[in-house]
């Protein structure tokens, strides 16, 4: 459709939407997906061998996993709503798959993919009505399933975040063309030198007064100026213009700005509200346009586990019902699996998010008994590994139940146990009774 050709020109133009396409391409990328059977309660249940894992197994990307098709549909589900699940080379050693945009591939009547875009294209303009840039398909060695989002009028038209922004993104595009040009602009970048003529020496020849440079100041000038500019690590590009003048005439040489930046840059204020525009109507949390460099560290994550639960999550559904209804479900229909029907690709986002440091609330957590002995360890990113022999651990809790004085000496005994050496407390036993602040179980 128009509007998708203007969706992805605008996402190469304009670094905000370029970097905003890559948010839902990043997190889809370290998804994992797998085959399930959809239990009555609505739960998935992974299936970890036999047709359903073969079957969706073979959709990988070229050099294996799926990180670049995962990408590729996020990336493109955001510009244009709408993409194919391409794979070729079917039955093949060397059969590879990928999500592609749908002027790569060529159908026939019926609906069969019959060309490929090649993928030696020329770096200059050309037409994708050109047949030479599409290398045939062996026949029945390619397939292609359309997937999209539907649009709220016609469900069988594609939608997109983009789709709602295209005239922001025009008036973005307008702005920073402006910008660039009052950047290069040689009334913006250099004033107007006003000199009065009663200082300019004549001439020394009468050759017209055509050309500038006949005059013996503004030849001289501009002959510093360049020579500032070829070369500007020589100490004479910063030395100033000696100019001798009678001293009535001195105040009144001044320089005119032409473009006051201070004032006279309307673009500026322009672009952001604009920017702003564009952030609030995407389908993704402001921040990610605007950034998150006032969000500290905690605030950070917050946001990413937010983005992920109200953004990422949805996205990460929608692919998963697009394999099973397009893909896995009529092929386990064809090989004749029994229960197909309940049969649904579901996915594993625990590599998305990935948690802060929780080592403080660890520790507070296990100082109120609510942490295993493994939990704990994997809070301080330590593992079973690491942990102590029973021995070591019976004689950290003899030392932990020795009360010494503030000089290091044990303190007289307390209890069973205080003040003995550790050594001894673990040949008499891990009970060495009640210590001054000990909290006592009730039962």
């Amino acid at each position: 459709m128009p509007w998708q050709n203007r969706a992805l020109y605008y996402t190469d133009a304009l670094g905000e939407l370029h970097y905003a396409s890559q948010f839902y391409s990043r997190m889809l990328q370290r998804v994992r997906i797998f085959p399930g059977n959809l239990t009555e309660d609505g739960k998935i249940e992974e299936i970890t061998s036999g047709v359903p894992v073969e079957i969706l197994n073979r959709v990988q990307d070229p050099g294996g996993g799926r990180t670049s098709l995962l990408g590729m549909y996020g990336k493109l589900m955001f510009i244009t709503g709408e993409g194919y699940l391409f794979g070729r080379g079917l039955g093949d050693a060397r059969e590879r798959w990928s999500f592609v945009w749908r002027e790569e591939l060529r159908f026939d009547d019926t609906g069969k993919v019959t060309h490929v875009l090649a993928p030696q294209l020329p770096y200059e303009e050309f037409n994708l009505s050109d047949d030479s840039l599409y290398e045939p398909l062996p026949a029945d060695s390619a397939v292609a399933y359309r997937m999209w989002t539907p649009h709220p009028r016609f469900s069988a038209w594609p939608d997109s975040p983009m789709h709602a922004i295209l005239e922001e993104a025009e008036e973005l595009l307008v702005l920073s063309r402006s910008v660039l040009a009052t950047a290069t602009s040689r009334l913006v970048r250099a004033p107007l030198l006003c000199i009065p003529e009663e200082i300019a020496p004549a001439p020394p020849a009468d050759s017209g007064d055509e050309d500038p440079l006949n005059d013996p100041f503004l030849r001289d000038f501009t002959a510093h100026l360049e020579r500032a500019i070829e070369d500007p690590a020589l100490a004479s590009s910063l030395a100033p213009y000696v100019l001798y003048a009678q001293a009535e005439w001195i105040d009144k040489i001044k320089p005119i700005q032409l473009h006051d930046t201070q004032t006279d840059y309307l673009e500026r204020d322009l672009r952001t509200e604009c920017v702003k525009r564009i952030a609030r109507g995407l389908d993704l949390p402001p921040e990610v346009v605007e950034g998150m460099s006032s969000a500290n560290h905690w605030a950070a994550w917050w946001i990413s586990d937010d983005m992920w639960r109200s953004h990422g999550a949805p996205k990460a559904e929608q692919f998963c019902d697009d394999m099973s209804e397009a893909y896995l479900r009529p092929a386990l229909a064809a090989e004749n699996y029994d229960g197909w029907e309940n049969v649904v690709v579901g996915y594993d986002a625990s590599a998305v998010v990935v948690d802060p440091d929780r080592s403080k609330d660890a520790d507070q957590a296990w100082d109120r008994g609510a942490l295993s002995y493994d939990a704990y360890r994997n809070a301080k990113n330590f593992t079973s590994d690491d942990a102590p022999s029973d021995d070591e651990h019976q004689e950290w809790l003899a030392i932990k139940k020795v009360i010494l004085a503030p000089d290091g000496t044990p303190l007289p005994d307390t209890g069973a146990g205080a003040g003995i050496p550790a050594a001894k407390a673990v040949e008499e036993g891990d009970n060495p009774g009640d210590q001054p602040g000990d909290r006592k179980s009730v039962v």
